[in-house]
């Protein structure tokens, strides 16, 4: 599942080749469904100044140690 959503985060996958990947997985229409409700506000999220647009960096805060 992992695989499927970051490719339609990426964009490399349709809204309609996200549904059926994961209907072959074995998930239903309605697990397929908020799975996309769920992920709406990411694949429409822009990254702020000075974030990178690589869905694969993770911002963070810590001290290191």
């Amino acid at each position: 599942m992992r695989g499927i959503v970051k490719d339609y985060l990426d964009g490399k996958l349709s809204r309609r080749g996200f549904m059926s990947r994961m209907s072959h997985a074995g998930f239903g229409a309605l697990g397929i469904s908020s799975a996309l409700q769920s992920l709406d506000p990411f694949l429409h999220a822009s990254p702020q100044a000075g974030e990178s647009s690589d869905s694969s960096i993770v911002p963070f805060q810590g001290t290191g140690g």
